[in-house]
């Protein structure tokens, strides 16, 4: 290659790579906005009607990985916190942590769950199978933690929820 040839392919080089670094290395920038909520239309609302049956001593933690709120029975591994998985964890466990609960209504003090809400409602929670629902249900039931299933679609009175989170409230 002669010296010209070398010139004008260093000095093309130097201009592609300028575009580059003008460009932020080719990545298009997006620009970002806030959320209305975090929640969508038929989960706020029924978080609205949840919060005002729970009363001021529930939290309600929104989309709890399942892995958070209970873990495999047996001996904690050395170096794990107390209550930590088992050294043993089944297979299915570690895709079963992952699922997210819809609500998990936690004591306000302490954040101990009290109760699951689950959303029977095929446009929100159209990832989760009724088998594998189904699945959930039975297993939160032998970790001693009750499971609720509501429809998102209906609209429920909060002296109904009231009723159901706790039946003492009722009477």
């Amino acid at each position: 290659m002669d010296y010209p040839t070398i010139a004008i392919l260093v000095a093309a080089g130097g201009a592609v790579a300028w575009q580059l670094v003008r460009r932020g290395s080719g990545r298009r920038r997006c620009r970002l906005r806030k959320r209305q909520s975090l929640l969508p239309p038929g989960r706020r609302y029924l978080y609205s009607r949840l919060t005002e049956a729970a009363g001021e001593d529930v939290t309600i933690q929104v989309a709890v990985p399942l892995g958070a709120v209970v873990t495999p029975a047996g001996r904690s591994p050395v170096g794990s916190p107390p209550g930590g998985a088992s050294a043993s964890v089944p297979a299915w466990w570690e895709r079963m942590a992952q699922t997210p609960l819809d609500f998990v209504l936690c004591d306000a003090r302490t954040l101990a769950p009290q109760l699951v809400v689950l959303l029977d409602d095929p446009a929100l929670s159209a990832d989760r199978s009724q088998r594998e629902q189904r699945r959930l249900i039975r297993r939160l039931g032998q970790a001693g933690l009750p499971c609720l299933v509501l429809t998102g679609e209906r609209e429920y009175e909060v002296e109904e929820l009231e009723g159901v989170i706790d039946p003492r409230r009722a009477a």
